[in-house]
């Protein structure tokens, strides 16, 4: 069969135009191979060989159970910072990602309007502390001539509500220029802690509203994680639970600070997890393994524990196949199992499997029921190699 398929694949080559170089080449090493190797190859017997597998030992879930999660690098604190007056901007001092101080000028706004309404409010509060003055020496006379009896009472209570007035006229302009003043320091967008610039929305001639964010800056050194978590451990997850961390290529510590009240979409809740010795390394916006370690309530079942690489997905939702070693005939049997959870890349089998089985964990695509195969490793039969609890490694 392979030397009739040879032979026609040379006959094709031969049709190619009599110009190619390659064609020569090519159909003289075909017919070569099936004049003196195709008897050769015809007449070898196909051998089938015994395939080696690598096995582990099925051992019950340990004492407590880790959960992992992706969550989101979050500051503890931050500012979202916005001009207190209206207008429009004239320099922007920093960019996303530069470090602040406090104190730091950020951005500005054009200050013309708001100094000349200074200069003007500063103008009318002079004119009111000269009639404050005015109406102060009017009301000094008018005491001494009612005193010594040259004008009456009337007069008197003129002069002196003219004083009030006079007084009450110069504290509102006073209060107009303080808040004129005040609005041209407004004008100046100055940084209220140290820490960085985690977004900025203006530029330079651009205008802006008061109370509008023009730009956040995250407090430094003090980071949290924020991780959905899905609503079936909800009860079992409490403030002080400690938590691994692997984020940025570094190990961190922590522990859960704040727990959701309720279930948002995606039938999960928010946790946030306070981070012990946070650096600078730890940057809001970045992702992070998160692992929860969860003890194993009080009377419940012992787990069947599995890698998810040794399982073959079956037909129906939570079920699956493992191919079990039987030590006695070497060879493999298809066995189903039922699964309720997928806990860090390890399955958790309620039924078809039992603690000491050897179960194929490498290749089981390739696998077949009843297959004969030989041992990967053999030194496993003497106990001396057992399949890690999965779900209960932490991060150190």
């Amino acid at each position: 069969m392979i030397k009739e398929l040879l032979w026609s694949v040379a006959r094709c080559l031969w049709e190619l135009p009599s110009n190619s170089a390659s064609r020569l080449l090519i159909y003289g090493a075909v017919t070569s191979f099936v004049i003196f190797d195709g008897p050769r190859l015809s007449a070898q017997p196909a051998i089938e060989g015994v395939r080696s597998v690598k096995v582990d030992r099925v051992m019950s879930a340990s004492d407590s159970q880790v959960r992992e999660f992706v969550g989101e690098v979050q500051p503890v604190r931050y500012w979202a910072l916005g001009f207190e007056v209206s207008g429009r901007v004239t320099e922007v001092m920093f960019r996303e990602g530069d470090e602040v101080k406090k104190g730091q000028v950020l951005a500005r706004l054009d200050k013309t309007s708001y100094r000349l309404k200074l200069i003007s409010t500063e103008a009318d509060l002079r004119d009111g502390e000269r009639d404050l003055v005015i109406a102060k020496n009017r009301y000094q006379a008018q005491g001494d001539l009612r005193d010594r009896g040259f004008t009456s009472q009337r007069a008197f209570e003129q002069a002196q509500t003219e004083l009030n007035d006079a007084e009450a006229a110069v504290a509102r302009r006073r209060v107009l220029r303080d808040l004129a003043q005040l609005s041209l320091d407004s004008t100046d967008l100055v940084a209220p802690a140290d820490g960085i610039v985690a977004k900025r929305s203006a530029d330079p001639f651009v205008d802006v509203t008061a109370g509008q964010v023009v730009m956040r800056v995250d407090i430094l050194g003090e980071v949290q994680i924020a991780v959905r978590v899905p609503a079936n451990l909800m009860q079992r997850t409490e403030r002080g639970l400690l938590i691994n961390i692997r984020a940025n290529g570094q190990n961190y510590r922590g522990a859960v600070s704040e727990v959701a009240a309720r279930v948002e979409a995606g039938n999960a809740f928010q946790v946030i997890v306070a981070v012990e010795g946070a650096n600078s390394a730890l940057r809001p916006g970045m992702t992070a393994n998160v692992q929860f370690r969860y003890e194993r309530q009080a009377g419940a079942v012992s787990k069947i524990m599995i890698p998810l690489r040794s399982m073959l997905p079956g037909s129906k939702p939570m079920e699956g196949y493992v191919f079990v070693y039987d030590v006695e005939q070497n060879i493999l049997r298809k066995t189903q199992v039922n699964i309720i959870d997928l806990n860090n890349n390890y399955l958790e089998v309620v039924s078809g499997l039992k603690e000491g089985d050897l179960i194929a964990v490498a290749g089981v695509a390739f696998l077949a029921d009843g297959q004969k195969v030989s041992l990967f490793n053999p030194s496993i039969l003497k106990g001396a190699e057992t399949i890690k609890s999965g779900p209960s490694v932490s991060v150190r």
